[in-house]
């Protein structure tokens, strides 16, 4: 007992002592700053001139994080516009697969539209799809060469170097001096591949005619091996059998 009774005076004693000394370190800083006295404030010019500069400072801070925002904004819509117009470019059709005179009774089916591609009268692109009327039409491709089309005639341009007859008569020519692209014209019958100069094909109800006036064609018939026909020869192609070689009768 005599212990703990001495131990608990002892740390009363010391913390008796200790709120003492900071009471005491409180009443110098007190003292202190009562003989300093108010901190003067800085004239009116000097206060207006800080405050000048702080704001300015502020501004051109906000105005810096404005730019780096703008920046970024205009980069993104770049970016954006780079990427829709190279979308738009690979997928749409751009390139003119063959031109229309004007004057004619045809009808001009576009299939796609192309953000890019001015549309003009008489312009034929990839997909779209021509219809003679009854005094047929001709194309002029941009290899030189023509396209005839007897009246009542359907033709489909599904890439620059391949075309589709459904229905009527085409007539194939390049002019003199050209150098033409090659072309494969198919139907449901069969194929003429172009290797000469100038053809006639000729998508009748159950048969398919092919007649070479110059140069050479091929001709690609179901199963069979391509059959080459040159300037004066013909062939037929139906769905019983062919191709069979005829003497061409003229165009």
């Amino acid at each position: 007992m005599t212990f703990l009774s001495t131990s608990c005076s002892l740390l009363a004693g010391g913390v008796t002592a200790g709120f003492n000394m900071t009471t005491e370190a409180d009443d110098a800083v007190e003292a202190l700053l009562r003989r300093a006295g108010r901190r003067p404030s800085p004239p009116d010019a000097v206060a207006a001139a800080v405050y000048a500069h702080t704001r300015r400072a502020w501004e051109a801070q906000v105005h810096r994080r404005e730019v780096v925002r703008h920046s970024y904004a205009w980069a993104a819509s770049v970016l954006l516009l780079l990427l829709v117009s190279w979308g738009a470019w690979t997928r749409y059709p751009h390139e003119v697969m063959s031109m229309a005179p004007a004057g004619q009774d045809i009808l001009i089916t576009h299939t796609k539209w192309h953000p890019l591609a001015a549309r003009h009268g008489g312009e034929i692109y990839a997909g779209d799809s021509v219809q003679s009327g009854a005094s047929g039409a001709l194309l002029r491709r941009f290899d030189g060469s023509e396209l005839r089309l007897a009246r009542n005639s359907r033709l489909s341009f599904p890439s620059a170097t391949n075309l589709r007859l459904w229905q009527g008569r085409l007539f194939v020519q390049t002019g003199s001096g050209a150098h033409p692209r090659s072309l494969l014209v198919a139907t449901d019958l069969g194929s003429v591949e172009h290797l000469g100069t100038q053809f006639l094909v000729d998508r009748k109800a159950n048969a398919l005619m092919v007649a070479v006036r110059d140069g050479r064609v091929a001709l690609h018939y179901a199963q069979h091996s391509a059959t080459e026909l040159q300037g004066g020869q013909a062939a037929r192609a139906g769905r019983s059998g062919g191709p069979d070689r005829l003497r061409s009768q003229g165009h």
